[in-house]
């Protein structure tokens, strides 16, 4: 197959990317999905806005079922994601752009909280 040299440069970040730094690009990823899909909204291609947003669900989804529930923060974050999920259904159904507002902001917050904690995980580490 022939990748778009963008394309390219997304698919060889992801593979030389750890697992930490996998988890804030997908938070981004489905924050970034949920914006294309407003827009797709804005511009009436209910289309575009439906593959946006099921890009996001299935973000959410696969970042659900690689919770580790032995942490306390799992739990919280399963509700997070379950809570995330259903008001996305909501969003397509309706194409609500308020609801994938709210949920973008949210990942958003995750994404930076998430490297945020990355960064200071491997600061105390090189102590």
């Amino acid at each position: 197959m022939n990748m778009n040299p963008y394309e390219l440069y997304k698919q060889q970040d992801l593979e030389t990317s750890n697992n930490q730094e996998l988890v804030g690009k997908l938070f981004n990823e489905a924050s970034v999905s949920l914006r294309r899909a407003i827009k797709a909204i804005d511009e009436k291609n209910y289309a575009t806005a439906n593959e946006n947003i099921k890009k996001s669900q299935v973000i959410i989804t696969t970042l659900n079922k690689c919770l580790d529930m032995q942490y306390e923060i799992a739990a919280q974050l399963r509700n997070l994601y379950s809570y995330m999920l259903k008001r996305m259904l909501e969003a397509n159904l309706k194409k609500d752009k308020a609801i994938l507002e709210e949920i973008s902001e949210m990942l958003s917050g995750l994404r930076d909280t998430w490297i945020e904690a990355v960064r200071r995980s491997k600061k105390s580490q090189s102590i």
